[in-house]
This record gives structure tokens, C-alpha cells and sequence, in this order.
């Protein structure tokens, strides 16, 4: 089992190294090496599952991300990463369970809150859609992110003077 265990961290720490470095096949391929030792790999299955959203195979990302789920349903980046997939997807109603799952987990999480915020101005619910870029700005205050949706949610209200401000000012410095 230590045997196991020491080859699966190696292969682990192989398939992450790849992944951030961008060989997505190569670390896909060592990520897949782990789950056939161990199926119920949790750090394999989210990192499959976010390799999965960043080469857009949404239904992979889906099953191995509910794998995860299944294991800690509390854990916040499985939340707010499966709530992405159904933002992708335009299933909205998915991805607002998500999101707000993730945020309950973890109250300050930057991508949960900023995310809602992109279903909120999807769904052309501009105010709530504010509430939380507000919420992401005060949480990350230099997210140029979080600033470019707020003027584009205050220029879709009319509110073209603030619109300009943000866009203008996105690190919140007080223009009179």
C-alpha cells in the first residue's frame, strides 16, 4: 500500500508539474494513470476535471468533478469549477446551485462570487449582477475583472457616468 501510495505521489506530482507548464495530453495521460490505481483519487479527479475545462470536454469535467463531490461534497473549488462548466453550458440554474454552494463553503471565494455575478448579468439581472462584482471587488480589490462586468452592468442600467468611472478607474481611486 506505502509502495502504491509513493508511486501515485510521484506520478502526481509528474502529471501537476505538466499541467501547469500547458502539456495538457501529457498531464491528462498521468492524471488517467493515477485513477486506474486508484479510482477515488481526489486530487486526480479535480485536476482532471479542471484540465477537462481548460480543453472545454465538459462532460468530462462533469463526471470527474461530481467524483470529487462525491468524496467532500464542501469542497469550494469543485463547487464553483462545476458551477463554470453549467455557466459554459448556459445552463444557468446549475451554475447559480454551484456558485452559491461555494460560496457558502467559503464566503470570500474571488471566482464563486465573480461567476454569480456573470449568470446575474446572463440573465440580464443587473442589480443582483452588481451586488456581486461589488462583493468580488471588496474581496479583491485590483481585479481589473471584477471592474470591466461592473461598468458593463452599470452602462447596460443606463448608468452611463458610473460605467465610465469604472472603466476609467478600475482600481476604485476616487474620481469627482
Amino acid at each position: 500500500m506505502e509502495k502504491k501510495n509513493k508511486e501515485i505521489n510521484q506520478i502526481l506530482g509528474l502529471a501537476y508539474e505538466n499541467h501547469r507548464k500547458g502539456n495538457l495530453k501529457l498531464a491528462e495521460s498521468l492524471y488517467k494513470k493515477i485513477l486506474k490505481l486508484d479510482p477515488e483519487n481526489f486530487e486526480a479527479n479535480f485536476l482532471l476535471g479542471t484540465l477537462s475545462i481548460q480543453t472545454k470536454n465538459y462532460n468530462d469535467s462533469i463526471y470527474f468533478l461530481n467524483k470529487c463531490l462525491e468524496v467532500n461534497s464542501n469542497h469550494a473549488n469543485s463547487n464553483q469549477n462545476l458551477g463554470f462548466v453549467w455557466l459554459e453550458m448556459g445552463d444557468y440554474k446549475k451554475s447559480m446551485h454551484f456558485f452559491n454552494k461555494a460560496i457558502e463553503i467559503e464566503p470570500n471565494h474571488v471566482d464563486a462570487n465573480f461567476n454569480l455575478g456573470n449568470v446575474y448579468k446572463q440573465l440580464r439581472n443587473y442589480k443582483k449582477a452588481q451586488e456581486q462584482y461589488e462583493k468580488t471587488i471588496k474581496i479583491l480589490p485590483n481585479n481589473p475583472r471584477a471592474y470591466n462586468n461592473l461598468a458593463n452592468v452599470h452602462k447596460a442600467q443606463g448608468n452611463f457616468a458610473d460605467a465610465i468611472k469604472k472603466s476609467l478607474n478600475p482600481f476604485g481611486n476616487n474620481l469627482k
